[in-house]
């Protein structure tokens, strides 16, 4: 994937702004002061390519102040096939949205995210690795879906299921009918389950080499728990564990209690390393889900970089970034400057600066 043109129009302090991107220098670095808007133009691709902001989940906080709407659109071509495309979404302070793609309305935000793949770091992506287990789910989910996209349909299907179990369990309900929307329920469980361990056998070691490279760490392991005993399959946990599921009033354990468990020589990964450390960490998982991709013939995705300096000292920034370059991959990043950055990235980058919600093309 590589945009080659973006337009923002009514996100944040964004206003008609145009950006048109070359497509040798596949990284583009936004600099400019805190609050000038720079951030906010990683977050227009994302809404773009997701549907929702990596910052915000109110859609109020997106559009600018006495504005009705938000109006990103994107001109893209596939390197793969060199086929140009464009993409178009438009979403009101009410939540209604319409998106186009090449100027015919969609019905699903999913035609737009496998055509235009994106992964975010960003400081809140700490939390993949000292965060709660949602954050990682979310992670390992969106990766299983870009190589399996019949993943979303299964995941959707566990959730109904889970939910109409809850409310029978909720119910005090009889055993019999419990069971019956239970066996629907293990059906896609193990769908799920089967999918996120084949994905997470080939991340790990992806994960493991990418560590070696970019690290000094050593015994850092990463193990995935797929939310219930590893004993018994889940019919027989669900049925085991029936009567406790009742007294809660919901479905205790399943894959929507799943997790990745990264430690360090046995140790919580939080207790022991650093803010620099752990940030490299976030780097590996997001390098290693591209190199998979890579794997699975996917060398569309987009890399968003929200301030990268933060936390990382030059060596392994530019190490980073490297890595990233090599892979050919188009990466938008920010930062308040270009200092930090070695020459070798910046003849590779072009730089806009933004300014008071402007962007215009530097020279550094």
């Amino acid at each position: 994937m590589l945009i080659t043109q973006l337009k923002i129009d009514g996100l944040r302090n964004l206003s008609g702004c145009s950006v048109t991107f070359d497509p040798v220098k596949k990284v583009s670095l936004f600099i400019g002061n805190n609050g000038a808007g720079k951030t906010s133009v990683l977050e227009a691709i994302h809404c773009l390519a997701t549907g929702n902001s990596f910052r915000s989940t109110s859609i109020k906080h997106l559009v600018t102040q006495s504005q009705p709407a938000y109006t990103i659109f994107s001109k893209s071509s596939l390197a793969s096939s060199e086929t140009d495309f464009s993409i178009g979404v438009t979403k009101n302070t009410d939540g209604k949205s319409e998106a186009r793609l090449n100027g015919e309305k969609i019905k699903s935000q999913e035609t737009i995210s496998s055509l235009l793949p994106v992964i975010v770091l960003e400081p809140g992506s700490f939390d993949l690795v000292i965060g709660s287990p949602e954050y990682r789910r979310r992670f390992m989910d969106w990766g299983v879906f870009h190589v399996k996209h019949e993943f979303w349909s299964i995941a959707a299907r566990f959730k109904k299921a889970a939910k109409q179990r809850n409310s029978l369990l909720r119910s005090q309900s009889n055993l019999t009918l419990i069971r019956s929307f239970t066996r629907q329920l293990v059906d896609f469980a193990e769908q799920m389950s089967m999918a996120r361990l084949e994905y997470f056998n080939e991340l790990k070691s992806e994960f493991e080499r990418v560590v070696a490279q970019l690290t000094d760490l050593e015994n850092v392991e990463m193990r995935y728990n797929r939310g219930w005993s590893k004993e018994l399959d889940y019919a027989d946990y669900l049925d085991a564990n029936l009567e406790k599921d009742r007294e809660a009033g919901y479905t205790r354990y399943g894959p929507h209690r799943a997790d990745l468990v990264i430690r360090v020589n046995g140790l919580p990964v939080k207790e022991v390393l650093s803010r620099g450390q752990l940030k490299l960490l976030v780097c590996a998982l997001v390098l290693a889900q591209c190199r998979l991709f890579e794997r699975h013939g996917n060398n569309e995705t987009l890399l968003l970089l929200d301030d990268l300096p933060s936390e990382l000292d030059e060596e392994h920034r530019n190490k980073v970034l490297q890595e990233l370059i090599a892979m050919g991959r188009q990466v938008f990043m920010t930062s308040v400057d270009v200092n930090g950055f070695s020459k070798e990235i910046l003849d590779q980058t072009q730089v806009f600066h933004v300014k008071q919600g402007k962007i215009t093309a530097s020279t550094h």
